[in-house]
């Protein structure tokens, strides 16, 4: 009875696999989940650049940068890449430059293009896109009321800092005043009386002597 009751080793592999199986699946179905997420948030940055590639200002825009780190690793080689991309565009982009300067300005900005269209490339790469440079570069509508509307809402907040700061005063220049039109009445009125009464002899003045009222009568 003894012999018969022996579990041999394939028995003890069923017995093992019947009870870590479910735990297994579990765990595998987890994986695979937070996989998906990460894929999903990647994918989300990527579209977020993509979306507001002409208008880099924008708050989402700015989110989605700053979130690069959070979400691409530096263990696989296409991830590697977006950090390495994301960390030249980060440099230049807090590089200073004379905005006052023309020739400064335009390098500034092409340096910053160019780098920013790097980060795009390799992240489309990254997360399963086949886009070329070119597109990336070209495939862009902004209106330009857009643009106007944008580089005046610049203008402002830069002037306003300025400002606020005291580097730069703030100019006023009274064009008119308010004007009552009862009171412009009652002035054309009190001229009128005026003049009537200077006429043409000019103005006559009366002195009469007031009697003392101690005097007796």
């Amino acid at each position: 009875m003894g012999a018969s009751m022996a579990l041999t080793v394939t028995d003890g592999l069923l017995i093992i696999a019947t009870i870590a199986g479910p735990i297994l699946a579990v765990q595998a179905q987890k994986w695979l989940e937070r996989s998906r997420e990460d894929d999903q948030r990647k994918k989300n940055i990527f579209y977020a650049l993509m979306g507001t590639r002409a208008t880099r200002l924008a708050e989402d825009h700015v989110r989605a940068l700053n979130s690069i780190d959070l979400a691409f690793g530096t263990s696989r080689v296409k991830e590697r890449a977006v950090i390495d991309a994301w960390g030249s565009y980060a440099l230049q982009l807090n590089t200073p430059h004379d905005q006052t300067s023309e020739a400064q300005r335009v390098a500034w900005n092409s340096d910053a293009h160019r780098l920013f269209i790097e980060l795009l490339f390799v992240m489309s790469k990254a997360v399963g896109f086949d886009f070329t440079k070119e597109h990336l570069q070209r495939g862009i509508y902004y209106p330009t009321g857009h643009a106007e509307i944008e580089a005046d809402r610049h203008r402002v907040l830069k002037n306003a800092a300025a400002v606020l700061s005291g580097d730069q005063p703030l100019k006023m220049e009274i064009s008119s005043f308010p004007v009552s039109n009862e009171m412009v009445s009652s002035q054309l009125a009190l001229q009128g009386k005026l003049i009537n009464a200077i006429g043409d002899a000019g103005l006559r003045v009366e002195i009469a002597a007031q009697p003392d009222p101690n005097a007796a009568d």
